[in-house]
């Protein structure tokens, strides 16, 4: 499934958005003692969010189609990769 499709399951109801957290969270437990590229785990905050987003997806205070045209990437995990160089003169 692709991030397209995953958002479009999201927006119809067919997935949670906290399924999607904890299916996340299990992926990069079981990865990345071996990769490490999660340093700052952050899943109760994540966890919290997705709450929120499946809240406002039951009010239905955005319509599907709002959704996809306001916030297409609605309730997708992603992570950021932080990278800070220090110069020294």
């Amino acid at each position: 499934m692709n991030t397209s499709q995953l958002a479009e399951n999201i927006r119809k109801r067919q997935i949670s958005t906290v399924d999607v957290i904890k299916a996340v969270i299990d992926r990069i437990e079981e990865v990345n003692p071996l990769l490490n590229f999660i340093v700052d785990k952050n899943y109760s905050e994540a966890l919290k969010k997705a709450q929120e987003f499946d809240l406002l997806l039951e009010n239905g205070l955005k319509t599907e189609g709002e959704l996809k045209i306001e916030m297409p990437l609605f309730g997708v995990p992603f992570t950021v990769k932080e990278c800070t160089y220090e110069t020294r003169m």
